[in-house]
């Protein structure tokens, strides 16, 4: 309520005065107060008597409040369930007010506090549509028909419905079907109950009321607050909308071709992307069961909720049908007369209901018709209910509007090895193993004896007693991993070779395996690894924990460096080749993985510090493991893990060398793989995004062993996070969530590029390029001279550097800021600069160098992509995308722990826009999706068809967002 409203006023109106009695509840938005909601203030008639009729006054200074005194006016006395304009308030003059009628509560209200019943439901359905029928007929559209729009009087004494008055209210947005909102498809409503048209903006006249009236009866006949449109977004996420639409789709699609004669090519395009998203997964309307809607009330329903509005029935063709047409059996009421009916002039004194009430009550379905849950989905395991598992979603879900996931079986990596009954000693001198191939079937040993698991026989154990028998491993049977590990001599077996006991393994100094994988970690792994950890390999020769998740960590680096093609599949065609990640080594990384993180918490549960750097660095392993297998839940828990272990042991790792290094090592995973995650994410998850910077102990350590691309990664990654932020705040996605302004963006990059000068001043002439800069600004981007460096690690350092410089170039934020036309002024040619000074650096880079040396860092193709948003010569796009494409020739699916094809497809798609005049600066999933499910069997960790750019037109400088489809089948 306005502020000059008070407690005991008197207001004078035009046909009576008023004394306000009661302020209830205010809310934001036009109307200022709602009745239902107690937001409304209360007033009592008081010309006459402190005692008359209760009434509410609206008041705001908004032009709806004279559309609903208007609207009103016209329709005054037309409909007694349309609720009527009582008086108007003439002093004081301001704000304006007008007088309505009070009456109890508002559907939402009564549905939540008590489920309607089915006669409750078309005593209802009836009296909107009348009032409807009566708008329509005028050619006027409500344009916000809810449940909390609708308003009741309850009954005082005993009846078969609670209700009396039905009225609908809220005029405030009528508008005639020939106005100008309506011809331009203004928004209207609230989304969740708003039409396919409506949310499209394509148009809109009488039959976006008949949409929203039928979501309004699903949600009376489920109750509980129950919306069957929501999504899984947030209402002010900026793909809300979006998923409204889709859910509609998935119930009642999907979109009919007819969408084409009153649709524009660009909203066709989201259609399309909303059905390919949902092949597969449609939950239509008309297969919900009958225990939920009955039949009768479905086909209703169905006749309702058509996506094409010139396909729905009119109001008054609803009023006729059979299912709310209540003329064949009336039926008297058995508490006090509607004050409503009475005064309808319309409707006979009596209460319409329906003949099916009186049916005989169902037969009880037998016990045995009971459907038993075998799994069940995951939404009814997380909360313990039964499950009838019906598809494509169990009635539980569909009830309650959840997203139905069936729980699918998951790999579980472990050593299943099988022990004989009775223990057996083992005969020294005559050292024998058993191989597989002598393994008898159906898990019995060798004796015929029963096999028995232990709790502790599923992980590799390094250390076994000398007189432990040798344990022969049951067969593993799967199409898609093989369970052998490779040998020097054989790397194509088909099980698991024996463990040997430990005085073999002392004999032979260390098994055939442990040497073929040590020997690949010094040859190539240690190359990907920052100079400091090449320690390690001496460490792990004296901790079982650390050789076991090195050992990991080498046989995961062998599975992805070397691929695999097999022909057919699920989802390919049987001709089409396939490749994956070596299966010979998958398996043994697993085993050593598993393997590794027992023996650390054995360790750490004893509590010993001699050991601290052990365990530090084989953390730091697994950091890297579950990094490039694009894992980011588990990663998350091993640097959460690595975090508690350094702030718990602190003085110690900082104390000595090799645990700042280590430290070090972990922060540049964690930003390796923070990268990885930021590139294909959604726009909400990349706004979430906080500060980057560390902890003042963590920057004291990497100041002390100057830490130089630990400290370039971090600049790279905040400056890219913060100039991206600044973009999407300007960009029209609908949303702003980020606690920060575009200001201080763009200070906050000065700050960054502040530290990029002091990181580039202490770069010592041997990290530099060998060849000279000069010249660069004289030659175009066709004639590429390479520059070259000492080593690989400088020219990486120094990309990082380029890198950065490019994502603090302000030119385009200050360009959409002020909303400016694109330009090509010095500050553009700024970012072209920086932008060719990289290309140079990649052209001068050795492709195998990058496939070695860029497995734990930040890769040159995810590198290209990102900065590829920032600049938009079109010639510079089409080198990048010739440099990736030979890679494709290559066979090279993986640089920098992330897919080759997926960074191409993107750069395509990119310069298939800017060939067409426009720019693009961002791009997204239209739904997070976690970073994806992980690499274990693949080189793509996510799968998607489809995506959300954000870029400017060129001709128009219009900002826009746009769903595109992108083909990601590699």
């Amino acid at each position: 309520m306005s502020a000059p409203f008070y407690i005991g006023q008197r207001l004078k109106g035009k046909l009576n005065w008023y004394n306000i009695t009661k302020h209830l509840k205010i809310v934001f938005g036009w109307q200022g107060v709602r009745i239902e909601a107690r937001e409304l203030t209360t007033c009592t008639n008081s010309e006459r008597s402190q005692t008359g009729q209760s009434v509410v006054i609206k008041s705001v200074r908004h032009f709806r409040l004279e559309n609903e005194r208007d609207v009103l006016k016209q329709f005054q006395g037309r409909s007694p369930f349309i609720r009527p304009l009582i008086d108007e308030i003439i002093e004081p003059q301001d704000p304006p007010a007008i007088v309505v009628k009070f009456l109890d509560d508002h559907l939402l209200n009564a549905t939540t506090s008590k489920h309607l019943s089915k006669h409750e439901i078309k005593y209802v359905a009836r009296r909107v549509l009348q009032a409807l029928s009566v708008l329509h007929r005028d050619g006027f559209v409500h344009t916000d028909i809810k449940p909390d729009n609708i308003l009741v009087n309850y009954r005082t004494g005993a009846g078969s419905i609670r209700f009396t008055d039905v009225q609908l209210a809220d005029c405030g947005s009528t508008v005639p079907a020939c106005s100008k909102y309506a011809k331009d498809g203004d928004l209207i409503g609230a989304p969740i109950w708003r039409s396919p048209e409506a949310q499209l903006q394509i148009g809109w006249d009488t039959s976006t009321d008949i949409w929203s009236f039928g979501a309004m009866l699903i949600t009376l006949i489920y109750g509980s607050n129950f919306f069957m449109f929501k999504p899984d977004a947030s209402a002010d996420h900026c793909e809300y909308a979006l998923g409204i639409l889709t859910k509609q789709c998935q119930f009642f699609g999907p979109f009919p071709v007819s969408y084409k004669e009153i649709a524009r090519p660009s909203t066709l395009n989201i259609l399309m992307g909303i059905m390919g998203s949902l092949r597969g997964k449609q939950k239509p309307f008309e297969n919900i069961s009958t225990e939920e809607v009955s039949s009768e009330d479905k086909k209703f329903i169905l006749k309702i909720m058509k996506l094409d509005p010139r396909d729905r029935p009119s109001a008054q063709q609803l009023l006729d049908d059979e299912c709310v047409d209540t003329r064949k059996s009336r039926i008297l009421p058995t508490g006090p007369q509607s004050t409503q009916d009475s005064s309808s002039s319309d409707a006979p004194p009596c209460i319409y209901l329906d003949e099916a009430m009186y049916k005989p009550a169902p037969r009880r379905p037998k016990k045995t018709s009971i459907v038993r849950s075998r799994s069940g989905c995951k939404p009814c395991r997380q909360r313990r209910v039964k499950c009838d598992e019906k598809q494509p979603s169990c009635t539980a879900c569909i009830r309650r509007g959840d997203k139905c996931e069936v729980i699918t079986p998951g790999f579980d990596f472990r050593d299943g090895v099988v022990l004989d009954a009775k223990p057996r000693s083992v005969r020294l001198n005559k050292p024998k193993t058993t191989h597989s191939k002598d393994l008898p079937a159906h898990g019995t040993t060798t004796n015929d004896e029963p096999c028995h698991y232990g709790p502790d026989d599923f992980l590799i154990e390094p250390n076994h007693p000398d007189n432990a028998p040798t344990p022969a491993p049951h067969p593993i049977h799967d199409e898609r991993l093989s369970c052998s590990p490779p040998t020097p001599q054989s790397l194509t077996r088909t099980f698991l070779s024996p463990l040997p006991s430990q005085t073999i393994r002392r004999s032979l100094g260390r098994s055939e395996n442990e040497y073929f994988y040590l020997t690949h970690w010094e040859k190539s792994c240690v190359q990907s690894l920052p100079s400091s950890q090449t320690q390690i390999t001496a460490m792990a020769k004296e901790h079982a924990p650390l050789m076991h998740a090195l050992l990991a960590l080498s046989a995961c680096n062998m599975s992805r460096s070397s691929p695999e093609g097999t022909k057919g599949g699920t989802e390919t065609s049987s001709s089409q080749v396939v490749y994956r990640p070596k299966r010979d080594y998958l398996l043994p990384s697993q085993h050593y993985y598993g393997s590794a993180i027992k023996q650390i918490a054995r360790t750490i549960d004893k509590g010993t510090t001699s050991s601290t750097s052990h365990i530090l660095a084989a953390m730091v392993l697994l950091c890297y493991f579950e990094s490039s297998m694009g894992n980011f839940a588990s990663f998350a828990c091993h640097a959460q893990g690595v975090d508690t272990f350094i702030n718990t042991h602190l003085s110690t790792i900082s104390s000595e060398p090799i645990g700042r290094e280590l430290t070090a090592a972990c922060v540049l995973a964690k930003y390796h793989t923070w990268w990885l995650r930021m590139n294909f994410s959604s726009f909400s998850f990349q706004l979430s995004q906080g500060s980057l910077s560390l902890s003042p102990d963590i920057s004291n350590m990497l100041r002390s062993i100057n830490a130089r691309r630990v400290i370039v990664t971090s600049i790279l990654c905040e400056s890219y996070r913060v100039n991206n932020i600044a973009l999407l705040q300007l960009a029209p996605c609908g949303t702003q969530t980020s606690g920060v302004t575009v200001e201080e963006c763009i200070a906050y990059l000065r700050i960054e590029s502040m530290r990029l000068d002091e990181w580039h001043a202490g770069v010592s002439q041997s990290e530099l390029p060998i060849e000279s800069f000069s010249g660069l600004m004289d030659h175009g981007v066709g004639g590429i001279r390479p520059l070259t460096f000492r080593s690989h690690y400088f020219a990486m350092n120094y990309a990082y550097y380029v890198a950065s410089r490019i994502m603090q170039c302000t030119a385009l934020l200050h360009e959409l800021n002020c909303a400016r036309g694109p330009s090509n002024g010095p500050e553009k040619k700024e970012v072209n600069f920086w932008m060719t000074l990289l290309i140079r650096i990649v052209s001068g880079l050795n492709k195998q160098d990058c496939l070695k040396g860029n497995v734990y860092s930040i890769g040159v193709s995810s590198l290209l992509t990102a900065c590829l948003l920032r600049c938009q010569n079109i010639t510079i796009g089409r080198w990048v995308e010739k440099w990736l494409h030979e890679w494709g020739i290559s066979s090279i699916f993986e640089e920098g722990s992330f897919p080759v094809f997926q960074a191409l497809e993107t750069i395509r798609l990119i310069n298939e826009e800017k060939a067409a005049g426009n720019e693009i600066y961002a791009i997204a999933l239209p739904e997070d999706d976690g970073g994806g499910t992980g690499k274990y069997t693949s080189y793509n960790s996510q799968h998607f068809d489809k995506i959300i750019t954000i870029g400017r037109r060129g001709i128009s400088g219009r900002l826009y967002s746009e769903l595109v489809p992108i083909n990601m089948e590699s």
